[in-house]
């Protein structure tokens, strides 16, 4: 969450969306990907993204590398 809130802060994220389960928002980088986060009882419960980052079993890497 740390590095996602990070990417906010520094204007990598160019939508955020509510959704009745948690957010859903593009985020800038070598091309514009979809993440979206599902929250359950006021915790982050699972998370998905487009990135090939992500296809990989992690999440979000330093947005400065």
């Amino acid at each position: 969450m740390a590095r996602g809130l990070n990417y906010y802060e520094e204007g990598y994220v160019i939508s955020l969306e509510q959704t009745s389960t948690g957010y859903k928002a593009v985020v800038e980088g070598t091309d514009d990907y979809d993440v979206e986060i599902e929250i359950r009882d006021e915790q982050v419960y699972d998370m998905t993204c487009t990135c090939p980052y992500a296809a990989e079993g992690n999440y979000c890497r330093n947005p400065n590398r």
